[in-house]
């Protein structure tokens, strides 16, 4: 097992990231839901003073994560025949299969989750639950696995792959809220700061990987099953513009005159000089669609990222200014 690196700066963060999205082993959709929860819940719990939280729960993550495939469980109409889109190599995913039942139980189909929740509570915590126990079983202990080895870039659990042996003191852990259990998810040093810094680079490539992995299992165009998996913007944007309002006056990565990385209160992020300073190679570009992020990058490639950049010429340099997707203006 390899332990994540304590300060790994923002950028070898996103490659790493990238990196567990690209090869790691998985069957089913569980990563891009668990990192869009956790993105999610540290945009949502930044505290007043612009500090995110170190930890989030096994229970918080899952509530996201319904949240996230609820609306993913209606039927794709493609073809004369809708159907729920299959997002597992084999049968479908479990977690899928449980919101569709909760749904099926309901007395009318409701398209909102709220309605849903409030129409039928005790089958609303059941499928919590089991959603949890899901999460706890299978994508947590996985996701940071390359091959055969952990890298915990993310988090830390208290628990492995033999947790299916100790279901029982999960079970206790739901029923009484106490127990031997821990269901803290620690944030490795600087992660909450990062997810919510890096929101506007990676939920866009997140999407794009999870719309294509659904295409490859169902074996369709990815050209209409973006709008469909993820037609309106999964987290609260009242939420998201509060924690970057209360990220405006915390301190930034930039770089000096001499390309040295240091913490700034500016809103704008010097992309284009910090390629040596945080050791931004040339791969991570290319796969986040642009050259070394520089001014090579068509307007398109930066929408498509998520980012609306302005350049213009400093100290010799190309400066591109970033704001987060979904941004309407202000600082960030």
């Amino acid at each position: 097992m390899t332990r994540g690196t304590e300060d790994q700066g923002p950028i070898r963060f996103a490659e790493r990231v990238l990196a567990l999205l690209d090869r790691g082993s998985f069957v089913a959709t569980y990563k891009y839901a668990v990192l869009l929860g956790l993105m999610d819940l540290c945009l949502e719990g930044t505290s007043r003073e612009g500090v995110p939280p170190d930890m989030v729960t096994t229970r918080q993550l899952a509530e996201k994560v319904v949240q996230l495939y609820w609306p993913q469980t209606m039927p794709f109409f493609a073809s004369k025949r809708g159907k729920v889109l299959k997002q597992n190599t084999g049968n479908q995913a479990k977690i899928l299969s449980d919101i569709v039942k909760f749904r099926e139980g309901l007395r009318v189909n409701l398209a909102s989750l709220t309605e849903a929740r409030l129409s039928d509570r005790d089958g609303y915590e059941r499928l919590v639950r089991d959603v949890e126990w899901t999460l706890i079983l299978m994508p947590l202990p996985r996701v940071q696995v390359i091959g055969r080895r952990e890298e915990r870039v993310l988090y830390d659990i208290a628990w492995d792959l033999s947790i299916e042996r100790s279901k029982r003191l999960v079970t206790q852990y739901q029923r009484t809220g106490g127990g031997p259990f821990d269901n803290r998810i620690m944030l490795k040093p600087r992660v909450s700061e990062y997810l919510v810094m890096l929101n506007g680079l990676l939920r866009p490539l997140v999407h794009r990987e999870w719309v294509r992995m659904v295409a490859q299992i169902n074996k369709m165009e990815e050209a209409r099953l973006e709008s469909f998996l993820f037609g309106a913007d999964r987290v609260s944007m009242a939420a998201a513009s509060t924690a970057r309002s209360r990220w405006a006056d915390t301190p930034r990565w930039t770089t000096s005159s001499r390309g040295r990385a240091t913490p700034t209160t500016a809103s704008t992020t010097w992309w284009w000089r910090t390629g040596r300073a945080t050791g931004t190679s040339a791969t991570f570009w290319r796969r986040a669609g642009t050259c070394r992020g520089g001014p090579s990058a068509t307007p398109r490639v930066r929408r498509a990222l998520g980012f609306l950049v302005s350049s213009r010429r400093s100290r010799g340099g190309t400066r591109i200014a970033s704001r987060p997707w979904g941004w309407r203006g202000g600082s960030i």
